[in-house]
């Protein structure tokens, strides 16, 4: 699913990440809301990267963090999961 998409899934979700830079991507955190629940440290220009989760809330919104080579940051978009 793309940025800014909703959808619904119920049990695990698996996610991919995947993220380019001109820049090495020193770590890629997950988030579950405001809580970082994984992270990865790839140290690579180029990532393909794929957690898993279970949602249990009724609705969760997730989007991930890079931190780039020399301290520079970038986001995605949130998505939201719904249950069934």
């Amino acid at each position: 699913h793309p940025m800014g998409s909703e959808f619904k899934a119920g049990g695990k979700l698996n996610i991919l990440v995947e993220a380019a830079s001109d820049r090495n991507i020193q770590r890629i955190e997950l988030f579950k809301e405001e809580n970082i629940i994984q992270y990865y440290e790839p140290k690579s220009m180029h990532v393909t990267w794929k957690p898993t989760d279970r949602n249990k809330n009724n609705s969760s919104w997730y989007f991930v963090r890079l931190w780039l080579e020399g301290e520079h940051l970038a986001w995605s978009s949130p998505i939201w999961v719904n249950t069934d």
